[in-house]
């Protein structure tokens, strides 16, 4: 019977100290995210520009995507092949483009 009832108050203990932590994780994983978004929305800040980037000969843009301080361009290329271009976003320059093949 005294085994019992110290195994009891053992799990009540256990449910109230995984309470815990769940609630203060929740709580602390909130509280980053409305940091991290007002801090980038700083950081990020500059002051407006003009840039000119170049496409490939007879590229077409099918798609874009933003996010994570770049924009990535869908292309269509000549001949058949298909391509990423991505462009850094605070400061206009082209990062790089990737071709596809098929």
């Amino acid at each position: 019977m005294k085994l019992l009832k110290l195994s009891v108050v053992f799990m009540g203990l256990l449910i109230i100290i995984a309470t815990t932590v769940v609630i203060v994780t929740v709580f602390n994983r909130w509280g980053v995210q409305e940091n991290r978004l007002g801090t980038q929305s700083v950081e990020k800040s500059v002051a407006p520009f003009q840039s000119e980037i170049m496409l490939p000969s007879e590229a077409k843009i099918v798609s874009r995507e933003i996010g994570e301080g770049k924009m990535i361009l869908g292309l269509d290329l000549s001949a058949g092949k298909q391509g990423f271009l991505i462009i850094d976003i605070t400061t206009g320059k082209k990062i790089g483009l990737i071709e596809f093949r098929r």
